[in-house]
């Protein structure tokens, strides 16, 4: 299969692994033999890298994590065509349970950073 020119883009590590703690997030993807780039002190991975890593990592997971997994398998394959990504509702859904203590602390957190319509969602994701 030829590469594609997307496959280098490169993604935020918090959003390749769902943790936005970046120490957090390099041994996890270390500790599985994944690759990061850091890039101006940030912590990224390339596209294919992020899929390769999601998709093993759901292969060895089970529940929640296994359909978040695979659900960022496919979003982040989305972004090989397109060239962005989406971080969907349904993602953002997973992500709560997967990370629920992550999840409280984002609704708490008072940064302009996060938007009112993410902190809905993630509250509306804890409560189902």
């Amino acid at each position: 299969m030829e590469g594609n020119n997307n496959e280098s883009m490169l993604i935020p590590l918090a959003l390749s692994t769902g943790s936005f703690d970046e120490m957090e997030a390099v041994l996890l993807v270390s500790y599985s033999g994944g690759s990061v780039v850091q890039v101006k002190k940030k912590s990224y991975m390339t596209l294919k890298s992020a899929i390769d890593w999601n998709r093993t990592e759901a292969s060895q997971s089970g529940g929640a994590e296994k359909e978040y997994r695979e659900i960022m398998v496919e979003e982040l394959e989305k972004a090989l065509a397109s060239g962005t990504f989406q971080y969907t509702d349904e993602i953002i859904e997973k992500w709560v349970k997967v990370f629920p203590t992550k999840a409280k602390s984002l609704i708490k957190s008072k940064s302009k950073k996060i938007s009112p319509e993410l902190k809905v969602v993630v509250k509306n994701a804890i409560k189902t």
